[in-house]
């Protein structure tokens, strides 16, 4: 799926992100992928993970190093 989205944030709001689970989804796309953001959003990928973190799916589909990411973003976010 190409999309003409730019950056995490666009995708965010399209999808209807909100408080946390946009701050968590913002933070996690950035420590994961932050030198590839426009083509993680070209390609659907940020599209695709916006959707998992809008479903409460992040930590069922994440693998061990999503899982240690995430684990980073709650305790930065005090969650």
């Amino acid at each position: 799926m190409v999309t003409d989205f730019k950056t995490y944030d666009e995708v965010a709001n399209d999808i209807g992100l909100s408080g946390n689970k946009r701050k968590r989804f913002l933070r996690y796309m950035r420590m994961r992928w932050s030198s590839n953001e426009r083509a993680q959003c070209l390609i659907g990928y940020a599209y695709e993970w916006a959707m998992i973190f809008y479903t409460g799916m992040e930590w069922i589909v994440s693998d061990r190093e999503g899982q240690k990411v995430l684990a980073n973003v709650d305790k930065e976010l005090l969650i």
